[in-house]
């Protein structure tokens, strides 16, 4: 039986959730460590702050303005696992250290709506 498995019919069997109506399970999803660390509500409250002032001095109008992102396909890691958590939290991470063969996936939205090609990048050979 796998871990997941085991920990569904672990919950299932002592009703874990309906004993404990502040709790809830949730799939857990992968975040780097770097990332973890750095994300926090007053850190990303700083910097909309930041941006947005930098926004408005500049005049930079929307269609100007861009969200790149990167999204990493892990090749053969990646398992979510079930976590108990409180029911008012919306999403939970599982940290690993980015240490894997990853596909990139780039992409890039503009605030006006339109939206660029997005790039796929696999790894090279050395």
């Amino acid at each position: 039986m796998t871990d997941n498995k085991l920990s569904q019919a672990h919950f299932s069997k002592h009703n874990t959730t309906h004993k404990h109506h502040n709790l809830k399970v949730k799939w857990t999803t992968t975040l780097e460590e770097c990332c973890a660390c750095a994300l926090n509500p007053t850190v990303v409250a700083e910097y909309f702050d930041m941006l947005g002032s930098i926004i408005h001095k500049y005049q930079i109008p929307h269609e100007n303005i861009y969200n790149t992102d990167e999204k990493g396909v892990q090749l053969g890691i990646g398992q979510s696992v079930a976590a108990i958590i409180d029911c008012n939290q919306k999403s939970v991470q599982q940290v690993e250290n980015g240490n894997w063969e990853m596909v990139t996936i780039i992409e890039a939205i503009c605030a006006d709506g339109s939206a660029l090609p997005p790039s796929v990048i696999f790894q090279g050979q050395q």
